[in-house]
């Protein structure tokens, strides 16, 4: 850890965390809960983000890899800039386990999320959380049971849940042959393949358990199309609880896997080999809970918590069961902050029915909606903490204080229930003015003229899509390395605030060594600037989450490459083949801007114009070959005199040459004049010594005519020449 800066982690994943624009909803929960413990820690989190488009097909995976394969786009998070890497499983690919082993055999501290690729590393509990599925089905009176497993090339999880499987099939004595059991590959796709894979083997079955929610999504398709009804004829559970799980038709009975958690335990046990080096055990196992819905055949069931011994619970162990069942309901609020909510609950309630009032509850709950609401929490997450205010009431309550209570409890499920029917609306008009706000920068980046523009255009709006870009790299490549080097640019926060000039910085030390230190922790996305298969560069950005990141560096990257083609096509009309000059008509368009800048500035403008001495005559004795050699070494030599960023070194036409020479009067244009004559004459790079002449014109302010320049300067060259060549004369 370099002194002065924060422990930084960092976070690679065996696949794209972009599928299109979209977070994997995966990784962006795994993802959430290192961040979440990032801050909670003061760890900088380095997150390293692929995007893909190619989602129809699940086996293919683009991540961003600090090592470049095939299947991978460079990104700069590794070794070199982190003091520990939490690697997400499934790798997928020998190459990519062995980087993470070869780190660990130096020494350097890493964690894997997700079983198979290595250890130490946080897992789920699939053997327990089957094991409620298995046994809820039996208990419902399944006796064949269909198995959807995972992804073959995945040696964590997948293959995990497939051993899981067989061993309980057995251990409950429920029936069925190897082929009620298929490959879905933790996807929609898959999943509907597998399932018309088993249908078509003809084995009977009356149970469907998969490996993830999207394959068991995919075998419900698949079991439609059949004339199978789910449940009414084949019950079906999914494995992960993923958002959409419960948005299904009918909504997806699962087991339920803390992602959030487990990126919060796992960048805690890395954060803690990182400081104190303590290496957790082989395995950290977070629960697994079943998830009852209509899939199953049944209605959706609370999680049942243990009740308070006490026969009238104080108010501090309900509040305390109340945010236990709301966590376990998977709440997308951070622990201190359901507590919170729970006892302000708690402490409404309790006055309510000792008031004999619903004020004090409906403004508790009031305060609730508005927190969850506004922390995008989804509201029916919270009914479990109703339920435990109903179980906690006495049971030696009168019949008047106890309708009085049931009727307090009614509201909040109603005011509940119309906060989640808030929540599709408010999530359209999100989504909507999301859209709205990546068209925005759309629409002028696709015009951009130039790099500046483009980076102005990502400062004015990348914030309104809660996005903070703090630097843009584009790679230059070394020796052996394409990624070794890259032009970087750094935005400053604030509107309107200029980028940092361009530096040359080895790409690997500048998301350590080079970006701004920060009063906070901070968690920064790269991105890596990927167009028609070829790797840009990357943009790091410091969000609050992973949404708009993938659509901003998709326009990013087709922006540059738009621009860096406009500019190819640019110089190819305005550079000379044969010279490497600019031509003469860049000349003319140059010449133009800046008399019209001396005019407007009242600023000093010289014009040299160069002709090769007896040029004709050495063409004729050694060929035109040797005459382009010439010419090609005479423009070096003039490129070399006119070294400013200003100047505008042009081929003129045939063996005659113009240097535009901006703020500079008629001594400086004479002097570089006269060291490109005595550079020519120098030169040992011809057949025979060849000379120049050069004529010198100037100008300033408001009496700058181009016309009038050009003349002078003609008029100065044609009496070098008959002064005897190989000199400079001024014009007047």
């Amino acid at each position: 850890m370099l002194p002065g800066r924060r422990t930084t982690i960092g976070v690679l994943a065996g696949w794209q965390v972009y599928e299109r624009t979209t977070p994997n909803w995966f990784l962006e929960a795994v993802l959430r809960g290192v961040a979440e413990a990032g801050r909670a820690l003061d760890c900088d989190v380095l997150l390293s983000c692929g995007i893909d488009s190619r989602i129809d097909d699940p086996r293919l995976v683009r991540p961003a890899w600090p090592e470049v394969g095939e299947g991978e786009d460079f990104a700069p998070v590794g070794s070199w800039n982190t003091d520990g890497l939490l690697f997400v499983s499934p790798l997928r690919t020998a190459a990519r386990r062995g980087y993470a082993h070869a780190l660990q055999e130096q020494g350097f501290p890493v964690v894997f999320v997700g079983s198979g690729d290595g250890h130490p590393a946080v897992v789920s509990d699939s053997g327990d959380g089957f094991r409620q599925a298995l046994e809820h089905l039996r208990a419902h009176g399944h006796r064949r049971v269909a198995f959807i497993s995972g992804d073959p090339l995945d040696c964590g999880d997948s293959r995990t849940r497939l051993a899981d499987f067989m061993r309980l099939r057995h251990e409950l004595g429920l029936g069925g042959s190897e082929n009620l059991i298929a490959p879905g590959l933790h996807s929609v796709q898959g999943g509907y393949e597998a399932m018309r894979a088993i249908l078509a083997e003809g084995d009977a079955f009356t149970a469907v358990l998969a490996s993830n929610d999207m394959s068991a999504v995919g075998a419900i398709r698949a079991l439609e199309e059949a004339g199978r009804r789910v449940p009414q004829e084949v019950a079906v559970i999914g494995f992960d609880d993923q958002p959409a799980a419960s948005a299904q038709v009918p909504p997806l009975a699962t087991v339920r896997y803390p992602l959030a958690d487990a990126g919060r335990r796992a960048a805690e046990l890395l954060v803690d080999l990182i400081r104190h080096g303590r290496r957790p055990p082989d395995a950290t196992a977070m629960p697994a809970t079943l998830v009852v819905r209509r899939s199953c055949g049944c209605l959706h069931r609370l999680t049942e918590v243990e009740e308070p011994a006490a026969k009238e619970p104080r108010r501090s162990d309900v509040a305390r069961l109340m945010a236990t069942a709301v966590e376990r309901a998977e709440s997308a609020l951070d622990a201190a902050a359901i507590s919170s909510l729970c006892e302000r609950l708690a402490d409404g309630f309790e006055a309510s029915q000792r008031e004999g009032s619903l004020a004090a509850f409906e403004t508790a709950l009031t305060d609730v909606l508005q927190r969850i609401e506004a922390g995008g929490d989804r509201a029916h997450r919270w009914h479990p903490a109703l339920t435990r205010l109903r179980r906690a009431l006495p049971p030696d309550l009168p019949a008047a204080s106890r309708l009085a209570a049931e009727d307090l409890l009614e509201m909040g499920r109603v005011a509940l229930s119309e906060s989640a029917d808030r929540q599709e609306p408010r999530r359209g008009l999100r989504d909507s003015i999301q859209a709205d706000l990546v068209s925005a920068l759309t629409v002028p980046l696709q015009s951009a003229q130039d790099e500046s523009e483009i980076l102005a255009l990502l400062a004015e709006h990348a914030p309104a899509l809660g996005v903070r870009p703090l630097c843009l790299a584009l790679y230059e490549g070394g020796d052996d390395d394409p990624f070794a080097w890259s032009r970087v640019r750094f935005l400053a926060p604030g509107p309107g605030s200029e980028p940092a000039p361009p530096a040359h910085l080895e790409t690997r030390r500048v998301l350590r060594e080079h970006l701004p230190p920060s009063d906070e922790a901070r968690c920064l996305m790269v991105l890596p600037l990927v167009r028609q298969g070829r790797s840009l560069g990357f943009l790091a950005v410091e969000a609050a989450t992973l949404v708009g990141g993938a659509a901003i560096a998709r326009q990013l990257a087709v922006a540059l490459e738009s621009v860096r083609l406009q500019g190819a096509v640019r110089a190819l009309s305005v550079i000379d083949d044969l010279t490497g000059l600019h031509n003469r008509r860049f000349f003319e368009v140059e010449l133009g801007r800046e008399v019209e800048r001396a005019r407007r500035f009242d600023r000093d403008l010289a014009l040299v114009l160069v002709d090769v001495d007896h040029f004709k005559d050495y063409n004729d004795s050694f060929g035109h070959r040797a005459g382009d050699d010439a010419l090609r070494r005479v423009a070096t030599c003039l490129a070399e005199a006119a070294s400013r960023r200003l100047d505008a070194v042009t081929r003129y036409g045939g063996e005659e040459f113009a240097v535009l020479l901006a703020e500079t009067d008629a001594d400086g244009a004479q002097l570089v004049a006269e060291r490109a004559r005595e550079a020519v004459a120098a030169s040992p790079g011809f057949r025979r010594p060849l000379t120049v002449s050069a004529g010198v014109a100037s100008t300033r302010g408001a009496a700058s005519e181009r016309e009038d320049l050009v003349l002078r300067a003609d008029a100065a060259l044609y009496r070098a020449k008959h002064d005897g060549r190989n000199c400079v004369r001024v014009a007047p």
